[in-house]
């Protein structure tokens, strides 16, 4: 079964085998192709496509992979952002939370790589067109997340213009889809705390911080939700609380893995004796060379 193609890349870095099997010897590896076929032939991941509405969807798809595209210049009419299976399953638990238990306040977990904000675009949208959520504020602690949130936003949104940034001393003007770092929320809160209809809060196993809680306790959203990948803090703090003890939807890095949704890895810690107990540690920053944990100076040693 297979072909073996006159091709640039058959004839240079492809490797293609021919094999011959007969049905009567091996049946159980034909009847594996025919179960995979089928798996993959029924697995919402895939979708129809036809010519006449899909053609010029595909035709940018793949201009941008030829060309490399880095996603900055967008034409925001033409993008169409549809969840992939696991994402839909996920947006269909929310909905249901809400719709038939009247849970309002929702955590998600989802493992890095796996769409959190497309997941938390989509939610948003769903929510304005059904009129239950205009105005929102989306909330992190560093100004890259944002920026890619914002982009996310509009790309779902088709909408280039929608969301201000409040950070690093940008200001929103409007204020009715604020995208704010927890920095600027602490030093100079929202001017109307309760104008939020919906508020997304990402990384949320943060949410036990003096700033996190300063402004959970603070705002009085008709929706909140929160996102993470890993909801269990490290000091036994545990962020579920904010929700009821519960935990909307999840898709842990296990079944990501599981799933081919991620890029399997390998761990390896190796131990190389240094000693850090002598040298300070500063929150947010890291290892503090020039203080060590006690009022003796830190030596410096000057190369040879």
């Amino acid at each position: 079964m297979g072909s073996s193609n006159l091709s640039r890349t058959a004839l240079s870095h492809g490797l293609e085998w021919n094999v011959r099997l007969a049905q009567a010897e091996q049946p159980h590896l034909i009847d594996t192709f025919a179960a995979t076929f089928d798996d993959y032939w029924g697995d919402p991941s895939f979708e129809p496509y036809d010519p006449a509405h899909d053609a010029e969807r595909l035709d940018r798809a793949l201009s941008t992979e030829r060309s490399g595209g880095n996603g900055l210049v967008l034409d925001f009419a033409h993008v169409d952002v549809r969840p992939y299976s696991y994402q839909r399953e996920i947006l269909d638990e929310l909905a249901a939370e809400r719709e038939i238990h009247n849970r309002w306040r929702n955590l998600v977990v989802m493992a890095t790589g796996t769409g959190k904000a497309v997941v938390a675009a989509l939610d948003y949208r769903r929510l304005r067109m059904a009129g239950q959520a205009e105005s929102v504020l989306f909330v992190a602690h560093r100004k890259e997340i944002l920026r890619q949130s914002l982009l996310t936003f509009r790309q779902v949104l088709r909408d280039e213009t929608f969301g201000e940034l409040y950070v690093d001393g940008a200001r929103p003007e409007h204020w009715r889809h604020v995208f704010a770092s927890i920095q600027s929320l602490d030093t100079n809160p929202l001017p109307e705390p309760d104008r939020s209809d919906m508020v997304i809060v990402d990384e949320f196993h943060h949410a036990e911080a003096a700033t996190y809680r300063k402004l959970l306790t603070g705002v009085r959203p008709k929706v909140l939700l929160g996102l993470t990948a890993t909801p269990e803090r490290a000091d036994g703090q545990d962020v579920k609380h904010w929700f009821d003890g519960r935990i909307a939807a999840e898709l842990r890095l296990w079944e990501a893995l599981e799933r081919g949704l991620l890029a399997p890895f390998q761990y390896f810690g190796v131990h190389d004796g240094t000693d850090l107990r002598q040298i300070g540690w500063r929150r947010g920053q890291g290892y503090d060379l020039g203080r060590s944990r006690t009022s003796t100076p830190a030596t410096t040693v000057a190369p040879p």
